[in-house]
């Protein structure tokens, strides 16, 4: 089924079981409820008959009916049991949103089928994404979905946690541990800094403890909001303390299209070892480059103004340059801009100098220019450096008249790469990859030139080039540049291709 907005959604459906024959009405309904279109249009249907009333002066709602929704990777639940892992307290998780509970179901599928599970639980190995549709009715719920609340009720938590901490100081390690767990609540309590988005900064090993509290103020459950775990946005939460308050009106697999696996990673046999933690850092980074590689980007790669203009690099445009091969270009439109050291199915990982190890390199614009201004810059001398070093580094392989060179040219600025590039660094303060062997030819004694030298742990994915600028040569060559275009073409990729002035080929 085609992807649309809910009442495009709605109305496709309804055209299409009005046209198959009525034996096979059923068919199509019951398919369509396999997908997660199909439950986000149903949450917007149904939320127009939602209904919570304030009580208490703000501080909680009178919920008299409201359809919740809960994730699991188990079929078959007829009575939920509380969540083993409390975030904002003890007791059954739900979201209003069917697509952040699918977004649950989804992890958690995964880690029924995961063979060594840290629980010790029997393995699912055919778990699927499950979607509970539930119900509760004339409940009460403390709404936290309010700073103002949030501060209000945790004045009072924190009472309660100072005198639990008074019996604990008897030398009991059990007691000593618990002390300071409760001390660290405390501790955020007093920061704050912990408000309505938040909230498990307390809660997160207090759990017990916190939901107690709400009931001792006579509510049900509360409404509050978390970022989610395993890729899910931000969305409420509505955890219910008692599960006999909790009617499930249906359950349903939800069908996903086949992902696709993430390539092994391959690291080239002189390669300098790592540590066991910075091993595992680069595995995740290498397993959130091909997430990100396998989902579209949100908007257009190029902000808004570049869109129109793509003749502008924005002040912080990434620049990645080579020499024009043919194997080597298809490689990054395949997957993108990727440390020379690490190899996947086909493409062979190399040895790298004694720089920057497992990173791809790029070069970091200051101040918005044209290309053509870029590329004057680049060519340009460099200051303070002394007589042998006056090349500036954007030279190397920088697109020209003379050359066959390839910019490949990223914008950083979108949220999606953020987590890639907090594993990023430049000259001025490698911090941020101090347990990975990187080596800057400049570092802070020369700060105008390693600011624009910016090292990213594995790379950055295709789907996020926004621009390819080749040298007057390579332009020139027709049959170079009719291949080049080709593999634009089908890598099916939103690049625009400029010649060193600037000029769209």
């Amino acid at each position: 089924m085609e992807k649309f907005g809910s009442q495009q959604f709605r109305d496709k459906l309804a055209k299409e079981i009005k046209e198959v024959p009525k034996e096979e009405r059923k068919e199509v309904l019951e398919h369509a409820k396999e997908t997660p279109e199909y439950w986000q249009a149903r949450t917007e249907k149904i939320r127009e008959r939602q209904e919570e009333v304030e009580i208490d002066e703000g501080l909680g709602v009178l919920v008299k009916r409201k359809t919740i929704y809960h994730g699991s990777g188990i079929s078959g639940i007829k009575k939920f049991d509380k969540a083993e892992e409390d975030t904002v307290g003890s007791g059954i998780y739900f979201t209003s949103e069917a697509k952040d509970a699918i977004g649950y179901a989804r992890l958690r599928s995964k880690r029924e089928q995961y063979a060594q599970r840290a629980d010790g639980k029997p393995v699912i190995e055919d778990s699927v994404p499950v979607i509970y549709e539930s119900s509760v009715e004339n409940i009460k719920l403390c709404d936290l979905r309010k700073g103002d609340n949030v501060k209000k009720v945790l004045d009072g938590f924190r009472q309660v946690l100072e005198s639990k901490m008074q019996g604990l100081n008897d030398g009991n390690i059990d007691n000593f541990w618990r002390s300071k767990s409760l001390q660290r609540a405390v501790d955020a309590i007093n920061s704050g800094k912990v408000g309505a988005g938040n909230l498990r900064e307390v809660t997160f090993s207090t759990g017990k403890t916190f939901s107690d509290y709400i009931k001792s103020l006579g509510y049900e459950g509360l409404i509050t909001l978390e970022g989610g775990e395993g890729g899910n946005g931000n969305h409420d939460t509505y955890l219910i303390f008692d599960s006999e308050k909790i009617t499930i009106n249906q359950e349903q697999a939800i069908r996903f299209e086949q992902e696709r696996p993430i390539p092994e990673l391959k690291t080239h046999e002189t390669s300098p070892r790592l540590e066991a933690g910075a091993a595992q850092v680069l595995k995740n980074q290498w397993e959130k480059f091909w997430e990100l590689r396998f989902t579209k980007p949100k908007g257009n790669v190029s902000t808004e103004k570049s869109a129109q203009d793509p003749n502008l690099l924005k002040d912080g445009t990434l620049l990645h340059n080579l020499r024009y091969d043919e194997n080597a270009l298809s490689k990054i439109l395949q997957s993108g801009v990727l440390s020379g050291e690490l190899g996947y199915g086909e493409k062979e990982s190399r040895a790298e100098d004694a720089e920057t190890h497992y990173c791809a390199d790029f070069f970091v614009n200051q101040g918005d220019k044209s290309v053509a201004q870029f590329v004057e810059f680049a060519y340009g001398n460099e200051e303070n450096v002394g007589s042998l070093k006056k090349k500036r580094i954007e030279s190397f392989s920088c697109p020209r008249e003379q050359n066959d060179s390839i910019a490949v040219v990223v914008d950083p600025s979108k949220p999606e790469l953020a987590e890639l590039l907090q594993h990023s660094a430049t000259g001025i303060d490698a911090s941020r990859l101090a347990n990975f062997p990187v080596r800057f030819p400049y570092g802070a004694e020369k700060p105008d030139i390693a600011k624009r030298h910016l090292a990213v742990l594995v790379g950055i994915p295709a789907n996020y080039i926004s621009l390819l600028v080749i040298g007057g040569k390579l332009a020139s060559d027709q049959e170079k540049l009719t291949k080049l275009k080709t593999l634009v073409a089908n890598s099916g990729l939103d690049i625009a291709v400029l010649n060193y002035k600037g000029e769209r080929i």
